[in-house]
């Protein structure tokens, strides 16, 4: 599929994406392929790389597709599923916005700037335990991501 992304500062770009296979969201797959991260990059300076220089990543294949674990959401699609969550006398996103907002200036600026959220992000981990008490956050948290 192709999704066409805009900006105001850097116009458009059009990305060839896969399209999402069970488990996975189009927001996600968006996310995913977000030109975003080399918006914000443009203008600073590569560093060189020297010929043999190499890397590695390790990760972990499932089996089984039914033993896929969702590791990332969207912003967006967690709190669309935390306002169906009631907390209180107002939703899960309700409560978990306001104890944002009185969060240090950094934490408040590091979460407007996420559009993924890692299951284990130490922000979203921290409020829930807050709202939620650490074995009903856990709990939570394997819901939002199930």
């Amino acid at each position: 599929m192709t999704i066409l992304y805009t900006s105001p500062e850097h116009g458009t770009a059009m990305v060839g994406a896969p399209m999402p296979l069970e488990g996975e969201t189009l927001d996600s797959i968006a996310d995913m392929y977000s030109p975003v991260a080399s918006w914000l990059t443009m203008g600073r300076a590569v560093l060189p790389v020297s010929v043999g220089d190499s890397g590695a990543l390790s990760f972990e294949v499932p089996d089984a597709p039914n033993e896929m674990v969702v590791m990332e959401q969207s912003k967006l699609a967690l709190a669309i599923s935390m306002r169906d969550i009631p907390h209180g006398d107002e939703s899960l996103w309700s409560a978990f916005k306001n104890t944002l907002s009185s969060a240090d200036e950094d934490t408040q600026e590091d979460w407007a700037m996420m559009t993924i959220i890692s299951r284990e992000e130490p922000i979203l981990v921290a409020i829930l335990t807050t709202l939620l008490g650490a074995a009903d956050a856990i709990t939570t948290i394997d819901a939002l991501y199930a």
